[in-house]
């Protein structure tokens, strides 16, 4: 059938971007040892939205997001037995589970946020997390007040397939998903974005992009911080951050090499000497940052 067909594809690409995600959590974690815990920490806030994007893709992230909305689009239909009859039972979806599922809609969130970001640009890190956890809780709220429900109707029909040989006889129907709520979810998920964007216009000054390496992706220049790393038209940036970019590093003497997953290209950088007395200078990883 098409449709456990189409579940078992979902299943896959939700396996796929569970593991590769873990995979680069546990990448920028050696590069936190490995650079003594000199790190911004809070860029690994950012490990869906800038990790997910430059690492699984904006395809793959919608389709895990899909699922989720599916998910609490559909109504939990079980076959019950009680002593000589069977029938079926509405069971309620217990209530970690839908907070669960409405997490993984946030997966939705950082796609529109990453596509958005040609027009929200420098007001992006003031409302992506409070645009995330606002689009959490309502859609939370949403399936645990109002549940879908399922629709069952009884109408019998026998057609002849062979004549006094085979009929084929249909009971009814059992409806367990809802389109209107798929459509709302998704709805939730555009129109918070476009609300918290237009409050962050409103009321916030427009920051100055200072970040203007080439090797770094949207998303890393827009909702990455960048405090005291500009020295001189050379940006310093933590190795734990650049891995969450898509930028694998390797420090041999006083040498940096680098490998660019977004381009597939391989890059190499000398080392100042003059940055030993700085630690966190020290140890990222320099990039050209042309005015």
């Amino acid at each position: 059938m098409l449709t456990q067909d189409f579940a078992q594809y979902c299943r896959a690409g939700v396996w796929y971007v569970t593991f590769l995600m873990l995979a680069v959590s546990a990448l920028a974690c050696v590069y936190m040892v490995a650079t003594r815990g000199i790190f911004e920490g809070l860029n690994m806030l950012e490990l869906s939205r800038v990790g997910g994007i430059v690492w699984v893709g904006r395809p793959l992230l919608f389709l895990r997001s899909m699922t989720a909305l599916c998910l609490l689009s559909t109504a939990t239909f079980e076959l019950q037995t009680s002593g000589y009859r069977s029938y079926f039972a509405a069971v309620p979806t217990p209530w970690y589970k839908i907070a669960l599922a409405a997490g993984e809609v946030t997966w939705l969130v950082s796609v529109v946020n990453d596509v958005a970001l040609i027009v929200t640009k420098e007001y992006s890190m003031y409302y992506t997390t409070a645009n995330s956890i606002l689009v959490w809780l309502i859609v939370a709220t949403l399936a645990g007040a109002f549940p879908v429900e399922a629709t069952v109707s009884l109408h019998p029909t026998c057609v002849l397939a062979q004549v006094d040989f085979q009929a084929v006889c249909n009971s009814g129907t059992i409806a367990i998903g809802q389109r209107d709520r798929l459509l709302l979810l998704s709805g939730i998920v555009v129109g918070c974005n476009i609300i918290c964007f237009g409050v962050v216009r409103v009321y916030m000054e427009r920051p100055k992009t200072r970040v203007r390496s080439l090797l770094l992706s949207s998303g890393a220049k827009f909702l990455f911080a960048h405090h005291n790393r500009i020295v001189q038209d050379v940006y310093y940036l933590d190795r734990a951050s650049a891995a969450l970019a898509g930028i694998i590093t390797y420090r041999q003497g006083r040498r940096m090499f680098m490998l660019d997953v977004k381009l597939w290209r391989l890059f190499s950088t000398p080392l100042s000497l003059g940055n030993k007395s700085n630690s966190m200078l020290d140890s990222a990883l320099p990039l050209c940052n042309p005015k």
